[in-house]
């Protein structure tokens, strides 16, 4: 569901990752919910099918990745109701919800400047203040 995510994991290249370690990453950045590589919460089984690897292999793979720090535990409650009926999943019966750390993964468009080139003499307008607005304090509550 998340092109840039998915994007980013096939293009990664570290040597440190297995076959399997990749394909597993390629696949939860694939399910993730969010474009920044977040909320997959597809099942160690359903993992395994799809990287064409047994269920050790991925628990393996996720141990792994986690401590290479391309993943972390999500927000668990992603995972508590069922996406079709929205009918709440017991708590023995959830998968667990992995966010993929994009390391490295340019989200904005980068300033391009000369680096000989200075804004001297130059007429450059105001840059609009990204910052959030103050809130008063009857919003505030």
């Amino acid at each position: 569901m998340s092109g840039p995510a998915e994007q980013w994991a096939w293009q990664l290249q570290d040597e440190r990752l297995s076959l399997s370690e990749k394909f597993v990453l390629v696949y939860l950045a694939r399910r993730a919910y969010y474009d920044d590589g977040c909320g997959a919460w597809p099942s160690v089984n359903t993992i395994a099918a799809h990287c064409h690897c047994t269920r050790r292999s991925v628990l393996r793979a996720l141990k792994r990745l986690q401590e290479l720090g391309y993943l972390r535990e999500g927000d668990q409650e992603l995972a508590a109701r069922n996406p079709r009926s929205h009918e709440p999943i017991p708590r023995g019966h959830r998968s667990k919800v992995w966010d993929v750390v994009m390391k490295g993964a340019q989200t904005e468009p980068e300033d391009i400047t000369d680096p000989g080139e200075t804004d001297a003499g130059k007429d450059v307008p105001a840059k609009p203040s990204t910052a959030e607005p103050s809130r008063s304090k009857e919003c505030a509550g």
